[in-house]
């Protein structure tokens, strides 16, 4: 499950061109996500302000979710070791997202740190990605 994130009211290439940016942070991704999910979010590498807190951390630990892969800072690291919800970021910070970027998309391919991520479609493992064949295939 991969998130892009941008700051509210910036221009969206391919999501409708101009206006308000998404949903709030990756609260379509929690919710689309199940226990074979990683989530990856590109925040392009902020650090002025959070990608991922421990709200989501709940949410995506109840839901199963492997662990979260962010291109920028998370917040409330706490609330994320308590369900021992793996998060990798850039560092934390405790200035929060709200008002600040939003979601623009999930589901469309991301860059991070240099490597572009897109999510599996539905059928496909990662041995795909590689011509692996799997046993019995």
């Amino acid at each position: 499950m991969v998130v892009r994130r941008d700051a509210p009211g910036q221009p969206h290439p391919g999501v409708g061109g101009e206006g308000p940016a998404g949903a709030h942070i990756a609260t379509t991704a929690v919710e689309r996500a199940d226990d074979r999910s990683v989530i990856v979010v590109d925040n392009q590498g902020r650090t002025d302000v959070s990608c991922w807190g421990g709200i989501l951390s709940l949410g995506a630990a109840r839901r199963g979710v492997r662990g979260v892969v962010a291109d920028g800072v998370c917040r409330d690291v706490e609330e994320a070791r308590e369900p021992a919800f793996p998060v990798f970021a850039r560092g934390s910070v405790p200035a929060t997202a709200r008002g600040r970027p939003q979601q623009r998309s999930t589901g469309e391919p991301v860059t991070v740190a240099g490597l572009t991520v897109e999510q599996l479609r539905e059928g496909r493992s990662t041995l795909d990605l590689y011509d692996f064949t799997s046993p019995g295939r």
